[in-house]
């Protein structure tokens, strides 16, 4: 083959029409070769620089759109984000169940009403340990008939409790509860049980007593005298004194 005889190469360009001649002696050489792999290297890093930065640009569109979002959010410390500066909606916090009073002193079968705070709003009374009774709906509390200590309980709607001791005293009772005496003569009067403090007055009769420490003088007729005391929760015990 002639030194001078050229061979035609066909390599697709920017234009798809342009071909180029490549002399036969340049390709042994391996100098073609060289410069197209050049160029694929350049090609090839161009097609990665491009990738790069149209995910990049992606990214940032992405963070851009969601700082946007949240500088239009209103944060509060109880309510936290909202869309649009509305504050989100939350359920109301009750107050811890409370029942009143915390604790009672009572005499002996009597009645007394407890009463509730907090919680939900929906109560129900039961005695928890001790005697007497209770109306689960209202709280009205019966004491028994003998003296001692109860617990009473009031839980609401949601399980929560709260309790009251109550702590039963025994029967009021006066004394001496039928004494004689002579004409202008003392008497001291005393309580047990009830609920003090206590008030001492007379009921029918003559003479005359002090109201808080029941001393009493009778009169000059000789007659019954009915002497009362009275504690805090209007429990009474009566005297009759024989004047004579």
């Amino acid at each position: 083959m002639s030194q001078n005889k050229t061979k035609d190469l066909s390599f697709f360009s920017s234009k798809k029409t342009d071909v180029l001649k490549v002399d036969v002696r340049r390709l042994k050489s391996g100098e073609f070769i060289k410069k197209y792999l050049c160029c694929f290297s350049f090609a090839n890093l161009f097609s990665v620089v491009r990738n790069w930065i149209i995910s990049f640009l992606t990214v940032f569109s992405k963070a851009f759109l969601l700082s946007l979002f949240l500088f239009s959010c209103v944060k509060s410390p109880d309510t936290g984000f909202a869309p649009g500066g509305t504050a989100l909606p939350t359920s109301p916090v009750s107050a811890s169940l409370v029942i009143v009073p915390a604790s009672v002193t009572l005499a002996v079968n009597n009645t007394f009403s407890f009463s509730a705070s907090g919680g939900d709003g929906v109560y129900s009374y039961s005695v928890l340990f001790g005697s007497g009774t209770v109306l689960s709906t209202s709280g009205s509390y019966t004491a028994p008939g003998v003296g001692g200590t109860a617990t009473v309980r009031v839980t609401d709607g949601l399980g929560n409790t709260a309790d009251s001791i109550v702590t039963i005293n025994s029967a009021l009772q006066i004394s001496p509860n039928a004494p004689s005496l002579l004409f202008g003569g003392l008497q001291t009067f005393s309580a047990a049980g009830g609920v003090s403090p206590f008030i001492y007055s007379i009921v029918s009769g003559g003479g005359s007593i002090n109201s808080t420490t029941g001393d009493f003088i009778a009169g000059s007729i000789a007659e019954t005298v009915q002497i009362r005391v009275k504690d805090s929760l209007n429990n009474i015990s009566d005297a009759f004194v024989n004047v004579y």
